[in-house]
């Protein structure tokens, strides 16, 4: 067992290094050649998703996510005005044009893939060009 955790350890500060040595080549590489490349990696290091933190309503802590949601919902109900529905104007539909139908194929879509470019950033779905 003793073994186990000694290499364990070796093992996990070997990956620890490796990783120092990479981003360090990999970040002083960048922010000379390539400025984009490296705030595109810094951007990636601070991504954080908190949602919407913990409510206190008399002394209890709120923290399920639905109760979280109903509780936002009466507050931004509770303060919005209620609209008066019975005078809405028609919309004329006919001024609005209709869209052709969509030919989507393999060679269509493979020359949209072709024009992406590489050397942009991210999108917020975190899949590169």
């Amino acid at each position: 067992m003793e073994a186990f955790c000694l290499a364990r350890k070796q093992m996990h500060k070997g990956l620890k290094e490796a990783r120092n040595a990479y981003i360090s080549d990999y970040l002083g590489e960048a922010i000379e050649e390539n400025p984009k490349r490296f705030w595109s990696y810094i951007k990636q290091l601070n991504k954080e998703e908190l949602g919407i933190a913990d409510f206190e309503i008399n002394g209890s802590i709120i923290s399920d996510n639905k109760s979280k949601a109903d509780l936002s919902n009466n507050q931004f109900s509770s303060v919005f005005t209620q609209e008066d529905l019975s005078n809405i104007p028609d919309i004329e539909y006919d001024r609005i044009p209709a869209i052709d139908s969509l030919s989507i194929t393999m060679n269509g879509v493979a020359k949209q893939l072709s024009l992406l470019k590489t050397n942009k950033a991210f999108g917020p779905d975190a899949i590169p060009p």
